[in-house]
Order: structure tokens, then C-alpha cells, then sequence
């Protein structure tokens, strides 16, 4: 009865072993599939010289004065003017 005992033991132990194999194996290959399919699709844009341009509530500037207890609301549109 103990040498069965101590066979279904080693037979758990191997079975948990092998599956564990299995899951590191399944686990790298996907992740050495996703960084290889993101690598496929990243594409190269090369720009010419960017100037943004900054208009609050429809007037070009960059600053907002606000006092401290004051709360307001702007809306902020940032364009770019490509050369």
C-alpha cells in the first residue's frame, strides 16, 4: 500500500511538473508572438519642422492670467502650421 502511495505521489509531482513546462512554454511564445507582431506594424513618420499654434477662446496666444480665487473655463486649440 505505501509503495502505491509514494507512485501516485511521483505521478502528481510529474503531472503539476509537465503542465508547468507547458504553461511557461504557452506564456513566452505568446509574448515573443505580441513584441514580434508589434514590431510588424510600427510604421516610420519622418515630419518636417512642426510649429504649433495656440488659440484660447479664439484668440492666438500662449498664457491664461487667472487670479486665485477665480474660477474660469477656456477652450484651448492646439493647430499645427506645417513648413
Amino acid at each position: 500500500m505505501k509503495l502505491l502511495k509514494k507512485d501516485v505521489e511521483k505521478s502528481y509531482l510529474l503531472i503539476i511538473g509537465l503542465v508547468s513546462i507547458v504553461l511557461l512554454i504557452g506564456y513566452y511564445s505568446y509574448a515573443l508572438f505580441t513584441i514580434a507582431t508589434e514590431e510588424h506594424k510600427t510604421i516610420s513618420i519622418i515630419t518636417g519642422t512642426l510649429t504649433p499654434q495656440l488659440q484660447i477662446d479664439g484668440n492666438v496666444g500662449n498664457t491664461i492670467s487667472i487670479n486665485a480665487s477665480e474660477t474660469q473655463e477656456h477652450t484651448v486649440t492646439v493647430t499645427n502650421i506645417h513648413h
